[in-house]
C-alpha cells in the first residue's frame, strides 16, 4: 500500500485554468492487460502514451481521481537542469555517472516538447530560457566552473558576471549560469490530453482504485484492490509520485507533507 499524504496546501494556481475531462471508470470487476500503471498524474500519463503509443495495452489507475495528486500543484517549468549541480553530481557518484545523468536530462525535455507537438497538445508549452543564481549552492567562481561542465559535455550554458546580471536583468551583486531549451507549460492540461491520447488507443482507466497488495504468478503479476476486484498484468509501473508504496525502500528518504 502507498502512504497518504497531503501533496499540496492552498490551493495551486493551475485549478484556476480549465483542463479536459478524463473518461475514468470504477473498478467493478477483475481486469488483465499487458501493464498496470499506478497513478494518474503526469509521470502515470507519459507512461501510458508510451506503452499505448508502443502497441501495448494498458490499465491505469488512482486511488483519488485524474491530476488530483501532486500534479497540479508544480511550478510547471520543465527545466533539464536537475536538483544537483553537474560539479555537485560528480563528487557524489563520480565524473562519468554526473555526465550521463546529466545528458539524459537535456534530451528528455527537448523530447517532450517534440511530443506535445507531434500530438498537438494544447498545454500553452512554450520555450523558456532559465538563470541559474549565485547563491548557497554555487558561488561564483564555482558557478563559473559549473556553466564550463555542462559546456564540455555539448550542454551549452553562459557564465554571466554580476555586472552582466545586472545589465541584463536587473538583479544586483549575483552571477549566474544562463541556459536555454526548458519548457513552460501548463501541467494539468498536459496529464489531461496525454491520457485523453492514450485512451483513445485503448488504455483503460480507474478512479478510486486502491492498490493493497502485489503477488506474483506464473502469468506475471496480481495486484489487490481495497474494493476487492483483481488486475493481472506481465507488468507494473509505479507513478505514484512522492506516496512511496511499501515494495519501494525508503530508508533512504525523508518525506515531508505539509
Amino acid at each position: 500500500m502507498a502512504r497518504k499524504l497531503d501533496l499540496r496546501t492552498g490551493k495551486p494556481v493551475w485549478l484556476a485554468y480549465r483542463a479536459p475531462a478524463v473518461p475514468a471508470s470504477t473498478l467493478t470487476r477483475d481486469v488483465k492487460a499487458d501493464v498496470l500503471v499506478v497513478g494518474l498524474g503526469i509521470s502515470g500519463a507519459m507512461i501510458c502514451d508510451a506503452l499505448t503509443a508502443a502497441g501495448h495495452s494498458v490499465i491505469a489507475v488512482d486511488r483519488r481521481r485524474p491530476l488530483a495528486g501532486s500534479t497540479p500543484a508544480p511550478t510547471a517549468l520543465v527545466q533539464f537542469e536537475i536538483d544537483q549541480p553537474l560539479t555537485h553530481l560528480a563528487r557524489k557518484i563520480g565524473t562519468a555517472e554526473a555526465e550521463r545523468a546529466w545528458r539524459r536530462s537535456r534530451p528528455a525535455v527537448t523530447n517532450l516538447a517534440g511530443r506535445i507537438s507531434d500530438l498537438g497538445l494544447r498545454c500553452n508549452a512554450a520555450t523558456r530560457p532559465s538563470l541559474y543564481l549565485s547563491g548557497n549552492v554555487l558561488v561564483s567562481g564555482a558557478l563559473a566552473q559549473e556553466a564550463a561542465g555542462r559546456t564540455r559535455i555539448g550542454i551549452y550554458s553562459r557564465y554571466l558576471k554580476p555586472s552582466e546580471v545586472q545589465g541584463e536583468f536587473g538583479i544586483e551583486g549575483r552571477s549566474a549560469i544562463l541556459s536555454q531549451g526548458n519548457l513552460a507549460l501548463d501541467p494539468r492540461q498536459l496529464t489531461a490530453r496525454l491520457l485523453l491520447a492514450s485512451w483513445a488507443r485503448g488504455a483503460r482507466l480507474y478512479k478510486g482504485v486502491e492498490i493493497t497488495d502485489f503477488e506474483e504468478s506464473e502469468a506475471g503479476i496480481e495486484a489487490g484492490t481495497k474494493t476487492g476486484p483483481v488486475i493481472r498484468a506481465e507488468h507494473v509501473v509505479l507513478a505514484t509520485g512522492y506516496e512511496f508504496t511499501d515494495i519501494v525502500p525508503n530508508a533512504p528518504h525523508q518525506i515531508i507533507s505539509a
